[in-house]
């Protein structure tokens, strides 16, 4: 376990004037937040499963300017915004709120590298909340609508022969409309349901050379571990033929430092499907996670025109029935608990982005050192290096769809689920379900390379929860290969969940009802606050959820994760624990907000994790 050193919000009031950029004053900031400065904020390859070498980072200090919602053109700068920051969060150096009449305003110069001359420029924006449209030189580039999604432009024609280039960003986010993807913002940023504002820019911005003539604009990836099959279907932008080479399997594979030794080559024609059949595949596990590296190459003529690094794993999710007659989670064929915890993804200075690569990669990290095999990603899509990370360290995700809407506007907090039938469904327009649909569309598509990604989960606790089959039915076409969990702790209507049926029990985690037709898991349990004074939001109190000291909190954990066991004879397959991180009031975390105090004792918390997810398997 890495050292943890706190680094108070006074030791960071330094003033960086010489950049036009300084830190807002007063916040509660992580020990990573003191090396951020506009010339290296967020440098890393922002796509490690589809790497070139040719690309521009234009992360840093932009001008920006709030308008009227309605403005067509930028005002006079305010001033200056570090992107990827969004404009409410401290690191940003603004850290003032959007609101829902206005609209904020980018504008970046920039210059394109003497050796693209002949190349088209991609532009990529990889998360905007919520509306984002883009100009270049003063031409309209395109609109893109969603919060948690990457989109990109082809801005070749738009671009300047030579010189300066100047971008500009128009951006409207009203949060709480009830109609785009939100998660937990909320207008005020308050308890457990209600963390604030992200608007704006909130991933990487860079951009990236091409061939003109062709060149890979993607893949997709499947395996069958039982066929001993991986196969990959490149999708290319132009005529072209493929060459498609499968590496040597490794542990902790990296696409900018990719393998040397090729087991396989296949070169197809656009649009065909390479077909690899392994005779030993090395399979991605938690213990073991090999991932294989995968070299596509454009082939125009017989010339090469385009290379990417890329990379997959072969592995298997599934259910199996045990000899008690309860359904549970297998990974490659074997029985697996999935002993999880809950990870919303929120920091204190940077809001929605963590403030660098090392606090990004911490967090996986701490919970792979606490023997955890899952990790629930609540109600956020994370950037693509945080997938890697679990790719590369091995661990599962259960990945939950942000949320549209936080309530039932019917009856507003669903009740405490003891049965089948409780609760009411959300009274959604088509209008919302359509862009719904939409956005899941967009999540499903840019994730499901992920090999880490287990199950997916479309609804929360009755938030925003609709037609819960049908969406589970959508989901299930999107991507047939992954399991489904309908509704976690929210609205159960026997017959519509999917694969999985996932009650909330806090704190303890017992397993209220179960359902032999599904497989039975405690979606969240634990909740025990635990504030530590000087590492809190806004100092907040000490009286939510009856607080309890440090090694209390241990004791705690121990005792709910020693009962899962009697659980799991009723047929428990999975527990996710709540939480990773304290959040605003919420101080349930197993680290706190600025993850500078860990609060649960990593030696015992680790071996009652492994003792429980061993004694699963007795149960086959």
């Amino acid at each position: 376990m890495m050292k943890r050193i706190c680094i108070s919000a006074l030791c960071l009031g330094i003033a960086l004037s010489a950049f036009g950029w300084d830190r807002v004053p007063g916040a509660l900031y992580t020990e990573w937040a003191k090396n951020v400065t506009p010339e290296n904020v967020h440098p890393e390859y922002p796509r490690p499963q589809m790497f070139r070498s040719s690309w521009k980072s234009l992360n840093g200090l932009w001008s920006y300017a709030v308008s009227d919602i309605e403005a067509q053109a930028m005002d006079q700068p305010e001033g200056e915004i570090l992107v990827p920051f969004v404009i409410e969060a401290p690191l940003s150096g603004v850290g003032r709120e959007l609101e829902p009449y206005e609209s904020l305003w980018y504008r970046r110069k920039f210059s394109v590298p003497a050796e693209w001359k002949g190349k088209n420029v991609l532009l990529h924006f990889d998360a905007v909340d919520w509306d984002c449209t883009v100009w270049l030189n003063g031409t309209l580039i395109g609109n893109h609508k969603g919060g948690y999604t990457a989109f990109s432009f082809d801005v070749t024609p738009a671009l300047k022969a030579d010189g300066v280039q100047e971008l500009t960003v128009k951006v409207i986010d009203q949060t709480e409309n009830d109609f785009g993807m939100v998660g937990k913002q909320s207008m005020q940023a308050e308890n457990m349901y209600h963390f604030g504002r992200c608007s704006g820019i909130w991933q990487s911005v860079w951009m990236e050379a091409v061939s003109s003539k062709a060149y890979i604009e993607d893949y997709e990836v499947s395996s069958d571990i039982d066929k001993k099959l991986l196969c990959v279907h490149p999708e290319v932008q132009g005529q072209a033929s493929v060459k498609v080479e499968l590496l040597k399997p490794a542990i902790n594979y990296s696409t900018e430092k990719p393998g040397t030794k090729v087991i396989d080559t296949k070169v197809i024609n656009a649009g065909e499907t390479a077909e690899f059949t392994l005779k030993s595949p090395k399979l991605w596990s938690p213990d073991t996670p090999y991932l294989y590296g995968i070299r596509i190459t454009a082939l125009k003529d017989g010339e090469e025109t385009d290379k990417v690094e890329a990379y997959t794993a072969m592995r298997k999710i599934s259910v199996m029935t045990g000899e008690d007659g309860w359904k549970r989670f297998t990974l490659n064929n074997r029985p697996l608990f999935h002993l999880g915890v809950l990870d919303q993804g929120w920091w204190p200075d940077g809001l929605y982005t963590a403030p660098s690569e090392e606090a990004l990669l911490f967090d996986v990290e701490v919970t792979k050192e606490y023997s955890f095999n899952v990790i629930r990603k609540h109600l956020k899509v994370e950037p693509a290096r945080w997938y890697y990370h679990c790719d590369r360290l091995g661990i599962m995700v259960w990945q939950d769809i942000p949320n549209f809407a936080r309530h039932n506007k019917v009856n507003k907090w669903p009740k405490k689920q003891v049965t089948y039938g409780e609760g009411t469904l959300y009274p959604a327009s088509e209008a919302v379900k359509e862009n719904f649909r939409r956005e899941l569309t967009e999540i499903v598509a840019q994730l499901s390379k992920f090999q880490c990604i287990a199950v997916w989960v479309p609804f929360n606790e009755a938030m925003g929860q609709f037609d819960t089959g049908k969406v589970v039915e959508y989901v299930r076409s999107l991507d047939p290969t992954r399991l489904i969990n309908g509704a976690s702790g929210g609205n159960f209507v026997k017959g519509e969940l999917g694969d999985i049926l996932d009650v909330h029990h806090y704190p303890e985690g017992w397993q209220t009802f179960a359902d032999r037709d599904l497989v039975n898991v405690i979606g969240e349990f634990g909740g025990k606050a635990s504030p530590i004074k000087g590492h809190t939001w806004r100092n907040v109190g000490m009286d939510w959820n009856n607080p309890k000291p440090p090694e209390q909190v241990t004791n705690d954990y121990e005792y709910f994760v020693r009962n899962l066991r009697d659980e799991v004879k009723k047929g428990c397959a999975g527990a996710i624990y709540a939480q990773f991180s304290d959040i605003n009031g919420e101080l349930s975390g197993i680290v706190t907000y600025d993850r500078a105090v860990i609060k649960i004792n990593q030696t015992r918390a680790t071996a009652i994790n492994l003792k429980t997810v061993e004694l699963f398997a007795e149960y086959y």
